[in-house]
């Protein structure tokens, strides 16, 4: 609270507090260090708490500039994020419902959903077939299964390390993917759903 409010807007806080819970049963503000013992009652103390936050604001600008410098800028995803992108899907299909190549095509391995089932396979060493791999790519790169998942996945940066991916293994399916886009742009439905969308 003293790093929020100022003096006055404190005392009202805490006057309103006593007023509407004068036997202090809700939220009491008791710090984890009351009643807590040894290595997490100290660092839970408040005077301890707050100083160590403290330092991590002051230091912050410093060290977030040195891990730019040593991790890079646009530091993509590593196979450890992936792993774990995959394993977060929460398989709720609302990726399905915004998608256009699904809209398109209506193959549920175009969208989201699908292709984190192909890149869990890609991840297991599991076989996967030509057709799978071309599905990935059908891809608009839109965001709107990124900004309507559930698990808050980074998902165009997952699309982009799958499709180097694929693309290594398999090619580049690019007649299929220039079949795709022109049935995009020839698709009532999809640009029904740009409109809808805007």
């Amino acid at each position: 609270m003293k790093y929020l409010y100022n003096k006055d807007k404190q005392r009202a806080l805490k006057a309103f507090k006593a007023k509407v819970d004068p036997n202090n049963i809700l939220n009491p503000g008791k710090p984890f260090s009351n009643g807590g013992k040894g290595v997490s009652g100290l660092m839970f103390n408040s005077f301890v708490f707050g100083g160590l936050i403290q330092i991590v604001v002051v230091t912050a600008p410093v060290l977030g500039r040195l891990a730019v410098l040593l991790l890079g800028k646009n530091q993509k995803l590593n196979s450890l994020d992936a792993e774990l992108s995959t394993h977060a899907c929460a398989k709720c299909g609302n990726c399905m419902a915004v998608c256009p190549a699904y809209l398109i095509t209506g193959n549920e391995m175009d969208t989201a959903k699908g292709k984190i089932a192909i890149a869990r396979k890609l991840q297991a060493g599991q076989p996967i077939t030509k057709v799978e791999a071309a599905a990935a790519f059908q891809c608009m790169h839109c965001k709107a299964c990124e900004e309507i998942c559930q698990t808050n996945l980074e998902l165009m940066n997952l699309w982009d390390v799958l499709e180097k991916e694929l693309e290594a293994k398999y090619g580049r399916p690019e007649g299929q993917v220039a079949n795709f886009l022109k049935n995009v742009d020839d698709s009532k439905e999809y640009w029904d759903m740009i409109e809808r969308n805007n």
